[in-house]
């Protein structure tokens, strides 16, 4: 995937949506848009949507 695109992806990691599954196949899970793949749900949805992942919020520490 080109750089420049990448660049606004949000990660996955500090999201409330984002969940970790016991499938090792497909560990990667996002709660919003039941995105369950071995890639970053953000990752997926860019590659789905041509768009960045509108459902980011911040985990609050």
């Amino acid at each position: 995937m080109d750089q420049d695109r990448q660049a606004g992806m949000p990660n996955c990691l500090k999201c409330v949506h984002y969940q970790l599954t016991w499938n090792q196949a497909h560990p990667h899970s996002c709660g919003v848009f039941a995105v369950k793949s071995r890639n970053i749900p953000a990752m997926e949805v860019f590659l789905a949507t041509g768009h960045h992942c509108p459902a980011f919020h911040l985990k609050s520490r």
